[in-house]
Formats: C-alpha cells, structure tokens, sequence
C-alpha cells in the first residue's frame, strides 16, 4: 500500500460540534432553542430586535495535543487516540447579555451539567471572563457579552493501515558484531 489515507469513524466536527455546543448553552441558559445560533452561517437568519436575548457560538480553534497512541485493531486498519483542546467563543446579546453569559459561566460548573456534556464527548476545562462590549449594528449600539470557553475531547479516527506481519532487522557493530532481530505480530 501506498500513498495517502483518509480516517473515518465517527469523530465529531464542524456543524456536529457546534450542534452538541448549542444544545449546551440552551440547556444551561434556558434561552430558547432559536435564539442560540452558530456564529458563523452561510444564510445568516435575520438578527432578533435589540430588545431580545440571543446567542451565538462557534468553535474558534482546535489544538491537537502531542504524540496521539497508536493501536493496531485488526489486519486491516488502526485507530489513532488523541485528546484535542477546543476553544469556543458564546457572545450574547441584548439587554441581559452579562446576565446569560454568567449563567452560562457557573451552569458549565454544576456538576449535572457538566456529566451532560462529558457524555457527549466533551469536557469543561475552562471558562475565561467575561468581556462586556457594545457592538453598532444596524446603526444602534446593543449590549454584547463575550464568555471564551475551552473544552478537552478524545477522539479516535481509525484508518485502513494493513498489520506488519513480519519484519526482521539487522545490525553490525564498528568491531564486526552482527545480530538480526525477528519479530512478528500475534493477533
């Protein structure tokens, strides 16, 4: 085999992600479903009146952390284990925006809540402060309320890499030493 490979399984990215972060924040704020938006949309819905309590999130970046395992499953593909940080940014806004952004900032605390969330994949690990903005839009300031959050998963692509059923080394010293080495893979 050669070239290049494509992983599958079923690892969580893009709109998924966003999805189980949207059903995080309604559930721990309790603003309703369609008030809490992906920040970034092709078709951008039309934005509430300024009157009116909204969110939007998004996954700003995501950081691999260093030396993933390896493990071999079968004959015919493996599966790479590695945890990955997760940063995301929640901006409210409206006139309570500060108000749902510290719901946000202790709820992620509350131990049901974050079970909740681990078991969909995702762990809290920090919730940074809060920034109150105002932001101009459609030509009138509106209370904006920024919480950056960063969560930690572990995910697990698997990828066709066939089994080493055998291979032998060999080594010859500078004074003439000379060993070969066998090994083989059991299943």
């Amino acid at each position: 085999m050669s070239g290049y490979i494509q992983a599958s399984g079923n690892v969580q990215n893009d709109d998924a992600l966003v999805g189980v972060l949207h059903d995080m924040v309604v559930g721990v704020t309790g603003l309703p479903t369609s008030l809490v938006r992906p920040r970034w949309q092709p078709q951008p819905p039309t934005q509430p009146s300024v009157s009116t309590a909204w969110c939007a999130i998004g996954i700003t970046r995501y950081e691999p952390y260093d030396y993933p395992q390896w493990t071999q499953d079968d004959d015919d593909s493996g599966t790479q284990h590695r945890y990955e940080r997760l940063d995301a940014l929640a901006t409210f806004y409206g006139p309570q925006s500060s108000f749902y952004a510290a719901r946000l900032r202790d709820g992620l605390y509350v131990w049901q809540n974050y079970t909740t969330l681990a078991a969909q994949g995702i762990k809290l690990r920090s919730v940074d402060e809060i920034v109150h903005l105002g932001e101009l839009i459609n030509s009138q300031y509106i209370s904006r309320s920024d919480v950056p959050l960063s969560f930690v998963r572990f995910v697990e692509p698997v990828y066709p890499v066939p089994a080493i059923g055998q291979v032998s080394v060999s080594f010859i010293t500078d004074t003439g030493l000379h060993c070969t080495i066998t090994a083989s893979q059991e299943n």
